[in-house]
């Protein structure tokens, strides 16, 4: 039977049901745009719902702690009650910057699966799914990428697996992959006009409609909230030109005045103008 599992990001959740259990979510976008937000956002949603839950990240373990407190986010009692892990890429890919061909799986990754296994995780977070899924050569990229999501979705966790925006046609082609594989995809993107960020659902499997892109903001204690539409009003007329200012008061009490003055010269000037040309004419010599 097919179920979902809720994100933790409420207007997602409101309007899908939140993901598919035991499948994959794509999250892509450039740097800053809340990726790794959303990871933090995912894994305490999962712990609400008392799932044992992993962090594969690249950032040192202290760090991305220190990043979680910040954002009133925190994951200490989590780690201590054994209901969060906390891993590191560098334990399972050593020298994963270096240029050397990747294998896939990579030997780290039958580590990283008997941890899963064996501490029940329920929920994980891959942020980013980069190193494990640059594989050179690229000839056979999409059979690499679908034994990676299908290796993941064998274990039965639900995997949020994050990955920065493409910058060039390798990097496209990684991303197009993924899609094709993952169940639901979303990009975190910015308006053209503003550095608004929105979130884009860019696939879900199953729907037919999908949302065309919804404002958001990072919000202390929840993480990515829906932006307030009152608030995206209030920055707009901030934003506005100083070239075109708003009317005050006194000037619309002179527009209202010359419009009054136009409809009396309409309506008394007119019959008063052809009085004074009847009186010119009879006063002229006959």
């Amino acid at each position: 039977m097919v179920t979902k599992t809720l994100t933790g990001v409420p207007f997602f959740d409101e309007h899908y049901g939140g993901i598919y259990r035991g499948r994959a979510m794509l999250v892509s976008g450039k740097a800053s745009s809340g990726k790794t937000v959303l990871g933090l956002q995912f894994i305490q949603q999962g712990i609400k719902q008392n799932e044992r839950c992993l962090i594969l990240s690249g950032r040192p373990t202290n760090d991305l702690m220190i990043f979680a407190e910040a954002l009133k986010l925190p994951l200490g009692a989590a780690v201590e009650a054994g209901n969060l892990i906390l891993l590191e890429y560098d334990d399972y890919l050593p020298g994963h910057n270096s240029e050397e061909y990747i294998t896939l799986p990579p030997d780290g990754f039958l580590q990283f699966e008997e941890i899963v296994e064996a501490h029940a995780v329920q929920r994980i977070v891959l942020d980013t799914v980069l190193p494990w899924v640059s594989i050179r050569p690229q000839t056979n990229l999409t059979e690499h990428v679908f034994s990676f999501v299908r290796a993941f979705e064998r274990v039965g966790v639900t995997t949020l697996m994050t990955i920065p925006k493409p910058a060039s046609l390798p990097s496209m082609r990684l991303k197009n992959a993924l899609e094709e594989v993952v169940p639901v995809s979303v990009t975190l993107s910015t308006t053209l006009n503003s550095e608004e960020h929105v979130w884009i659902a860019t696939k879900y499997l199953g729907e037919m409609k999908l949302d065309q892109g919804t404002p958001y903001q990072i919000t202390p204690g929840v993480g990515l909230t829906e932006k307030n539409s009152a608030l995206i009003n209030d920055e707009k007329a901030v934003a506005r030109s100083p070239s075109q200012p708003q009317p005050d008061a006194a000037d619309s009490k002179h527009n209202k005045k010359i419009k009054f003055s136009d409809a009396v010269d309409t309506q008394l000037n007119g019959p008063m103008r052809k009085e004074r040309e009847l009186l010119s004419w009879l006063e002229k010599p006959k």
